[in-house]
């Protein structure tokens, strides 16, 4: 699992509801902002129960108006109940998606393009609501990425599917829209808009706020046809409690040779290998070809 290394703002983490610290930064960016007179609004999307390990709740708690969005119906009802004394609170039942996009989101429920804080956590298609965003430009974002993928892979969530973004591929486009990186825990990039922070807000790179040295595995094949791996050699299935081996094939002994080094029994074997990748590929091949 990546962990969080330390960071310029690391001395400002705290939780009152958030899981890794989220709320103390926050807090602190929003004294740095340029123009804190902007819509002091909240947007929650996988809002849960609107409290428990709630990236906005602290904030409308010291007086955000907020819109949760929670595409369960029980955990939304939770949220409604504990804001229905709260009239600047807003609960959907939604999933947002592309026949529901971030944009169509906001336009129907904040007429602000600019507003304080969106926070996005749906363990799946996290990246591409917020690439649904339109012109709307949250001051403040909160987006959780995947923990298990290393910091140098680009790698977007399939859509639907509940695999994980990485966290190149979120900070890449949330550059392309005009923020920086600010801070990161161990599930959430927390990103800051350029236009409204002042200067001396940190602009990290993914190596310098995150260590990945965990999830990065090596496998190569040496000259001779062995097999070699490096870094842990066993897989983690984090949210499922598993781990298994790293089983891979090699060639067999008789093959851990440079190709010029084979004996006769080698050679034989080499060719049975050949051949028989040869003929799988073209009867794969063919087989796609009778079924298109």
């Amino acid at each position: 699992m990546i962990k969080p290394r330390i960071q310029p703002l690391t001395p400002y983490l705290s939780n009152k509801y958030s899981q890794n610290g989220e709320d103390g930064i926050i807090d602190f960016l929003i004294t740095q902002l340029l123009n804190p007179a902007i819509e002091n609004f909240v947007v929650d999307i996988g809002a849960w129960d609107g409290e428990y390990l709630s990236n906005t709740k602290h904030q409308i708690d010291q007086g955000s108006a907020g819109l949760l969005i929670e595409a369960d119906e029980i955990r939304a009802k939770a949220a409604e109940a504990i804001y229905k004394d709260n009239k600047d609170v807003q609960t959907i039942v939604k999933h947002v998606d592309s026949d529901y996009p971030l944009s169509e989101v906001l336009a129907s429920y904040n007429s602000q393009k600019i507003f304080l804080l969106l926070s996005i956590d749906i363990d799946g298609d996290d990246l591409e609501v917020l690439k649904s965003i339109g012109s709307a430009r949250p001051k403040i974002v909160v987006c959780e990425f995947s923990p298990v993928i290393p910091n140098h892979i680009e790698f977007q969530n399939p859509t639907g599917q509940r695999v994980g973004n990485s966290a190149l591929a979120i900070l890449k486009f949330a550059n392309s829209l005009g923020y920086s990186l600010a801070h990161a825990t161990s599930t959430n990039l927390i990103l800051v808009h350029k236009d409204s922070f002042k200067t001396n807000i940190s602009n990290l790179v993914l190596d310098m706020a995150l260590d990945d040295t965990d999830t990065i595995k090596a496998i190569f094949a040496g000259y001779d046809g062995s097999l070699h791996i490096i870094g842990p050699k066993k897989l983690d299935f984090p949210w499922h409690g598993l781990s298994f081996a790293l089983n891979l094939s090699e060639l067999p002994k008789v093959l851990q040779h440079f190709p010029d080094e084979f004996n006769s029994f080698g050679r034989l074997v080499y060719r049975f290998y050949w051949f028989r990748q040869y003929w799988f590929v073209a009867l794969k091949n063919r087989i796609s070809r009778i079924a298109s």
